[in-house]
């Protein structure tokens, strides 16, 4: 099975468009406590990414966004992160403390920081059910900076391994605000063998 470009098969995109619906529907009850509000989330969108396509993935590599990096390991080593535009984090901020000129203040990326650690947990816990394996993820730590520069560490890391990202996109609607985020899972192309085996859905190379 060749899912090392941008199209997957039917089959593959059921399975981590489930993985996807999986995190979402956990990130969505756990936000909705911290925020004290309803939260809907979208369909994700699944997709297999090169690297040279990552920093246009918010529309310009030049683009300032809040990015939160987490390193995930057990059955399997990669590094996930989740991107914000500077609109959608500070409509976080906003939600979170009624005042979006906080958004890069220390208070504000904290934050970002504690919301994107609910989303990270949210979808490493899906992975563990489908996967049945044990996942680790170390505590995130955000960044703001443009587009291009806060994608350029974890490519340069991985890159001479395996030069693809799965990337799960997903909306939220959190009362009168709508939220689009970027889950990356960024690995070794042999740790993505291993998960995707155990997804069923064979290896990168196959």
């Amino acid at each position: 099975m060749d899912i090392t470009g941008s199209d997957l098969n039917e089959y593959a995109r059921d399975i981590l468009t489930e993985l996807g619906n999986i995190g979402a529907g956990n990130a969505a009850t756990s936000l909705s406590v911290m925020l004290h509000s309803k939260i809907d989330m979208g369909v994700p969108e699944v997709k297999v990414c090169d690297f040279d396509g990552l920093e246009n993935l918010v529309g310009n590599p030049e683009e300032i966004v809040a990015s939160v990096f987490s390193i995930i390991s057990g059955g399997f080593d990669a590094i996930i992160a989740f991107l914000l535009t500077v609109d959608d984090a500070k409509k976080f901020v906003k939600l979170a403390f009624n005042d979006d000129t906080l958004w890069n203040s220390d208070m504000g990326i904290s934050a970002i920081n504690e919301i994107s650690n609910i989303l990270i947990g949210s979808y490493a816990a899906a992975l563990e059910t489908l996967t049945e394996t044990k996942i680790r993820y170390s505590l995130p730590e955000a960044c703001i900076d443009m587009a291009g520069a806060v994608l350029s560490v974890p490519c340069i890391e991985y890159c001479q391994m395996s030069d693809k990202s799965l990337i799960i996109s997903s909306d939220l609607m959190i009362g009168d605000y709508k939220i689009d985020g970027h889950l990356l899972l960024i690995s070794y192309s042999n740790s993505y063998d291993v998960l995707l085996q155990k997804l069923g859905i064979g290896g990168m190379n196959e």
